[in-house]
């Protein structure tokens, strides 16, 4: 068993040694690498001056970018470079770890195994054998800390690839953000339909630039804020505070259903969907909400997540209709208040969690909260063929 050639850098070897030609020579990497962060960090000085709240957004950044079209037109290629150069610098930093793991760990052996002889003679004496046993061990001891420095030196190197990498794909994320801003054209639409309606559990949509995936329900989602909008569906239009429960799980069980509840249901308190939308979960970690919040959505299914907003005083809750999440998802631990697609019943707009400086939880109640179907309303209303 190794003693440094382990998880994570057990799983970097593994995972790289199935990429074919990925080893470059490290000293490229690293001439290659600081070629890029200094272009990048000459790109927040050029917009700096520029505020993002600011109307006039997209024209300032398009101004900007015309100023940096040399580094425009290549950063694509010159990015995919300098990932694809780092991870090959990680490759041959890992293939050292592992010999000189196994380097340390025969001497180590070799340590445990020496057999130690007669210390004396007759007279009294250190034996010869005993001397060369304890300079061969003090050898071997010296050699053995030798070998775990140069581990541990690995070990580092690794880690700072790891963090170069984590650092670049920030940087590159952001960038490619502003770059992607700059080339929108005004007559873009902000909500597009990219593909996916009408088969598989969601589909792709363009979302003022940004590609998210939505529950694929059978009432469509945008045809359904219309029609909110077209009857006044949503808390502000003069529902009672209290409505907040009853109005986003009606948007659930007619998102699911295929139908558009008319606004008179409202108004009695016999029309109420708990029995059809009580699938709670209630936990203290924030984890267990966001991996309810991935599953169903994946599966098709919108659900009610209770958070914290800036028009309630801190503590006091709201209940919001999560409909989707950003294509950058792979898994729940990718989730946050910028990430998640929501229809609130407050103004029965679909929008990021993060507009109105939302927080993802409540952090009044006891523990967070979420709320999905039934199975049984699942089974009989919304999957059952008639």
């Amino acid at each position: 068993m190794g003693m440094f050639f382990v998880d994570p850098y057990l799983k970097y070897n593994e995972e790289l040694n199935k990429i074919d030609n990925i080893s470059l020579d490290s000293e490229k990497v690293l001439t290659n690498i600081k070629s890029i962060y200094k272009e990048l960090n000459d790109i927040p000085s050029i917009l700096s001056d520029i505020n993002l709240e600011d109307k006039d957004l997209e024209e300032k950044i398009k101004t900007t970018i015309d100023n940096t079209l040399i580094f425009q037109d290549n950063i694509e290629n010159v990015l995919k470079m300098a990932v694809r150069e780092t991870f090959g610098s990680l490759l041959p930093e890992t293939e050292k770890l592992k010999i000189e793991d196994a380097n340390y760990e025969e001497l180590t052996n070799t340590l445990n195994n020496l057999v130690v002889p007669v210390q004396y003679d007759e007279n009294k004496e250190e034996t010869t054998l005993y001397k060369n046993y304890l300079k061969e061990k003090e050898e071997i001891k010296t050699k053995q800390k030798e070998s775990e420095n140069r581990c541990l030196e690995y070990q580092r190197k690794c880690d700072e690839i790891i963090g170069s990498l984590k650092v670049l794909d920030k940087s590159t994320t952001a960038l490619n953000k502003v770059i992607k801003t700059s080339k929108k054209s005004k007559e873009e639409p902000k909500i597009e339909i990219i593909e996916g309606v009408g088969s598989g559990t969601m589909y792709k949509i363009n979302f003022y630039g940004d590609e998210f995936q939505v529950a694929n329900t059978k009432t469509n989602l945008f045809e359904y804020v219309d029609f909110l909008k077209n009857n006044e569906i949503y808390q502000e239009s003069g529902f009672k505070v209290g409505m907040s429960d009853l109005l986003s799980q009606q948007y659930v069980i007619d998102l699911l259903k295929g139908i558009m509840t008319p606004k008179d249901k409202y108004q009695t308190n016999k029309y109420f969907p708990t029995l059809k939308i009580n699938n709670t979960i209630k936990s203290q970690e924030q984890d267990k909400i966001l991996e309810f919040t991935y599953d169903e959505l994946s599966a098709g299914r919108p659900i009610i997540l209770q958070v914290t907003q800036d028009r309630s005083k801190e503590g006091l809750r709201h209940m919001i209709t999560v409909v989707g999440y950003s294509s950058l998802v792979s898994n729940f631990k990718d989730l946050n208040t910028d990430r998640l697609l929501v229809l609130d019943n407050y103004d029965g707009k679909v929008e990021k969690l993060s507009k109105k400086d939302r927080k993802l939880f409540n952090q009044g109640g006891k523990g967070y909260k979420a709320i999905g179907a039934s199975k049984e309303f699942l089974e009989i209303e919304v999957y059952k063929v008639k």
